[in-house]
């Protein structure tokens, strides 16, 4: 019998972010599979759940997730804890949503990450909330917000976007709350 569902607890994961944008993801005690774009990370996980082992899986969830992320391109590193994903397969696209906090603030930033993907052209959906986020680290992370580095407040806001199958982001929409 092929499994349903799969559940981790307590997963560790390391994401670097290279200067030229990629990806470089990898599980605690692994090493990783070299620079990726989202893209190739969305289709290796679509290819996961067409296999033929795989067929039946329906949904993977990950509680207690803790994660490294790394920023060459900002030069910065931040450690992020209490992470849950799900990742679910459904008829026609793949959903995951994922929620950290960040570890360390007296008043801990929260994110949660949504990104549906279809599988018959690629496109996707995803949006990003977050949630007592020091402004310089937002600032850090995204070019055109470069200026909130000047800013010491903590900073709430969703962005949304889809994305095509060659990476042209469209229907971009974003909002923002100081403080």
């Amino acid at each position: 019998a092929r499994p349903s569902s799969v559940r981790l607890s307590g997963a560790r994961l390391a994401v670097r972010r290279d200067v030229e944008g990629r990806l470089d993801l990898q599980f605690a005690g692994s090493s990783g599979a070299g620079p990726q774009t989202v893209g190739a990370v969305l289709d290796t996980v679509a290819a996961l759940f067409a296999s033929p082992a795989f067929s039946a899986l329906r949904t993977i969830e990950a509680e207690g997730l803790t994660l490294t992320l790394t920023d060459d391109r900002a030069r910065r590193s931040w450690n992020l804890g209490d992470g849950r994903l799900v990742i679910e397969n459904r008829p026609d696209e793949i959903a995951a949503e994922l929620g950290l906090t960040l570890v360390g603030p007296a008043v801990p930033a929260q994110a949660t990450l949504k990104l549906v993907t279809g599988k018959a052209d690629g496109a996707a959906r995803f949006e990003a909330r977050l949630a007592n986020m020091a402004a310089a680290d937002l600032a850090a992370v995204a070019p055109p917000l470069a200026w909130l580095g000047a800013i010491n407040a903590p900073i709430s806001g969703a962005l949304r976007a889809g994305i095509s199958d060659a990476g042209a982001v469209s229907d971009l929409t974003a909002e923002l709350a100081l403080a």
